[in-house]
């Protein structure tokens, strides 16, 4: 990591982490577990028991939701979230039932492209507001959940991936609790990023984390599923992992994630993160004066790492392009194709106009993000442009 950026600054820690010191340190000793896991032979069972350690740190130790939930690998975010949400409605359609399908307009764009596929296929799809502190009215969420007579699945994003801005898991157990509906919770941005998230509830019925977001192994993660959901395997095959998602397991992934989170749990410091965001973030602001704002900075509960602002009339592009030549690696909110800067999506559905949705900039930080020279670089950028 530190010769990666002794003179660039990674600033993009919402996109992908970097490798953890320990999956670093584990990968240098070459001494990797290569047999097939449903193998009976004595390699096929090292492995075997590689895959049942981590398993059993994650659900026994670190979450202990062992007798609530069970627990399968997959190759990330994406894929665990279409195996829910297709899973769940695949799930009732096979017993002639529709499912109404919640999410709200800031969620992960899987979640977005998720309710076009399943509007196509006849099932309901409701998305939910939010307001400009991505914030949503949960008495108004409970009533429109409590109006359809058919199955309701919601997503739940717990820590938002532009905006930083964190829903309390009470509040969908809220929504649980009134409305008895199925709910997923998208925890791909909760690891390290605030300070309680491995404080799950266990009468929620899925949550679906990402490995290379807190320095695992990319192409890996996990989903949790309550031992009394149903749903259909999105993946089907040879019957691994109790037939939840079939196929071969990938042993270096899933063992890297425990080292991750091994070596996490021994080294973050919440209230430092935190103090150092909110010193940027309050020098940022400064600066910004009415020429910007900061995305959702009165909302009631925020991450520990994400900065997202705007710089009024300044094309989010260029100053990513400003940002990357004085060597700051940050992400916009929005994607660029053909040449044409799309509005984010996430903006737009908070309230922003497209103008303003185009020029959003997010940096998201690492626990080893201390240097000053992150803010004297800023600041010499954001000053040309205001």
């Amino acid at each position: 990591m530190e010769k990666l950026t002794n003179r660039r600054l990674y600033l993009d820690y919402n996109s992908t982490s970097p490798l953890s010191v320990s999956v670093i340190e584990y990968l240098k000793k070459g001494d990797f577990y290569f047999a097939n896991s449903s193998s009976i032979h004595r390699s096929g069972k090292k492995s075997k028991k590689l895959i049942r350690e981590t398993t059993d740190f994650l659900l026994n130790e670190l979450l202990k939701v062992n007798y609530s939930h069970s627990l399968f690998y997959h190759s990330g975010a994406t894929e665990g979230i279409n195996t829910i949400i297709k899973g769940v409605s695949s799930y009732f359609w096979n017993k002639d039932q529709r499912v109404a399908y919640f999410y709200s307009g800031a969620d992960h764009s899987v979640c977005h492209e998720l309710g076009s596929e399943l509007s196509s296929l006849g099932h309901q799809v409701i998305k939910f507001d939010v307001d400009k502190n991505g914030t949503f009215d949960i008495n108004k969420l409970i009533e429109q959940i409590n109006s359809y007579k058919c199955p309701v699945i919601l997503n739940f994003t717990w820590v938002n991936n532009e905006t930083g801005v964190v829903w309390n898991l009470k509040l969908a157990e809220q929504i649980k609790k009134e409305t008895g509906c199925i709910v997923h919770v998208d925890s791909a941005q909760a690891v390290g990023k605030i300070s309680d998230w491995n404080q799950l509830s266990g009468s929620l019925d899925f949550y679906t984390f990402s490995g290379h977001k807190f320095g695992a192994m990319k192409g890996v993660g996990f989903t949790l599923s309550h031992n009394n959901s149903k749903f259909s395997p999105l993946l089907v095959g040879g019957g691994q992992q109790n037939k939840m998602r079939s196929g071969t397991e990938n042993i270096l992934g899933i063992y890297s994630i425990k080292l991750a989170i091994k070596h996490l749990l021994k080294s973050v410091n919440y209230e430092k993160l935190e103090c150092f965001k909110l010193d940027l973030e309050n020098q940022i602001s400064s600066v910004l004066g009415k020429k910007g704002e900061i995305v959702s900075i009165n909302s009631p509960n925020r991450n520990n790492n994400t900065i997202y602002f705007i710089v009024y009339g300044v094309q989010a592009s260029i100053l990513l392009t400003a940002l990357d030549m004085a060597g700051i690696e940050v992400s916009t909110g929005s994607a660029c194709s053909s040449g044409a800067t799309i509005p984010s999506r996430v903006l737009v559905n908070m309230g922003y106009n497209e103008k303003d949705a185009k020029s959003a900039i997010r940096l998201s930080l690492g626990h080893d993000n201390e240097d000053e020279k992150i803010l004297e670089r800023l600041m010499v950028v954001l000053n040309r442009f205001l």
